[in-house]
C-alpha cells in the first residue's frame, strides 16, 4: 500500500429519522494503514455530503472516529457479524 491509501469502495446504512436515514449509500474512501476515510459522499438530494475519518482497531472489530454530514458526530462503530 503507497503512502497515500488503498482506495475503498463499498455501501453503508445509517439509521435514524430523517428522511435520508435508513438506505444504501455508496462510497468511495480511503484506507491508509489503520484509518478509514471518505469526503464528499453524496447523501441525499439537496443535502450535504458526508465525510468521516475512523481509527481502526488493532483487532479490527471495532472503529472510532468522526462522521460529518449536518454536524460531527463522534462514533465508535463495532462488527456484529
Amino acid at each position: 500500500m503507497s503512502k497515500h491509501g488503498q482506495t475503498v469502495e463499498g455501501v453503508f446504512n445509517y439509521g435514524g429519522t430523517a428522511i435520508d436515514h435508513n438506505r444504501d449509500t455508496k462510497f468511495t474512501g480511503k484506507l491508509t494503514g489503520n484509518v478509514f476515510s471518505a469526503e464528499a459522499v453524496p447523501t441525499w438530494p439537496r443535502s450535504p455530503s458526508a465525510n468521516w475519518t475512523f481509527t481502526i482497531a488493532e483487532d479490527g472489530k471495532s472503529m472510532t472516529g468522526t462522521f460529518l454530514a449536518t454536524r460531527p458526530t463522534n462514533l465508535t462503530l463495532k462488527k456484529v457479524k
